[in-house]
């Protein structure tokens, strides 16, 4: 993937707008294809120039212009035992989806109802409703971005994996968005962008290291400096040795990604 191309792999369906497809990136010759109502299509990248690569159904590629709404199908998992409905004027034709479940929410209806699918055994999707005030669901998003703060906040792979699968989500299933959010990290990190914003932050840890580091000195010169008629004075190892440690970790990280 080239420093233009913004990897998305995202799955999206066509629904009340049908987009052009084009057969180049410059977006000038329309492929001749008419997507129906409920098309799904795979988002591949977003292009330097605001076009988006696509892949149609019988694997066909194409491209579409950056600033067509699409409609992104959003993976998530059901947290507990929650109701789903065959049609929202009809409350009392409704099924029980178990906790674990995975489910794909494909778009709002109104306020009041999401518009979701099941893959059943046949290989076919059942379209059903979700109340939308029901929080009995977790998103694959929201399961990647505690998958990022966790291992930011230096907790395990084991524990986090653990923690994903208490909130509803099957154990084999946790394993995979954890392999892929450090995935997605590391192409970020090494990405132009990512790299630059690495660098900063690692600058800013190196600052915050000599403050605790000077910090330290200067309470321990003051409370030295009270006891010079004979008292007791304290000496304040810990943010010196903290602050030290920060300098020297920032400056290995900033050289790491320079």
């Amino acid at each position: 993937m080239g420093k233009s191309e913004r990897l998305l792999n995202k799955k999206a369906i066509i629904l009340d707008k049908k987009p052009n497809i084009y057969q180049e990136s410059q977006l000038t010759k329309t492929l001749n294809i008419s997507l129906p109502l409920d098309t799904e299509i795979k988002v591949i990248s977003l292009l330097s120039n605001n076009s988006v690569k696509v892949i149609l159904p019988n694997n066909i590629a194409g491209f579409i212009s950056g600033d067509e709404e699409l409609n992104f199908i959003e993976s998530a998992w059901i947290t507990s035992d929650t109701q789903v409905y065959n049609d929202i004027n009809n409350d009392v034709d409704q099924i029980i989806i178990n906790q674990g479940q995975e489910i794909e929410i494909i778009n709002p209806v109104d306020d009041n109802w999401l518009r979701i699918r099941l893959l059943e055994e046949n290989d076919k999707y059942k379209f059903l409703f979700l109340k939308s005030n029901v929080e009995d669901f977790i998103t694959e998003d929201n399961a990647c971005e505690y998958i990022g703060s966790s291992i930011n906040d230096g907790v395990n792979r084991d524990d986090t994996i653990k923690n994903l699968v208490n909130q509803g989500i099957i154990k084999s299933q946790a394993e995979l968005l954890y392999d892929k959010t450090v995935d997605l990290i590391k192409k970020y990190e090494s990405s132009p962008e990512g790299r630059e914003e690495m660098r900063k932050a690692y600058s800013r840890r190196m600052f915050y290291g000599l403050l605790w580091t000077v910090g330290g000195i200067i309470a321990t010169s003051v409370s030295y400096d009270s006891s010079s008629s004979g008292g007791s004075y304290y000496i304040f190892y810990g943010a010196v040795i903290y602050g030290i440690w920060d300098i020297l970790s920032g400056l290995y990280g900033w050289m790491k990604y320079s």
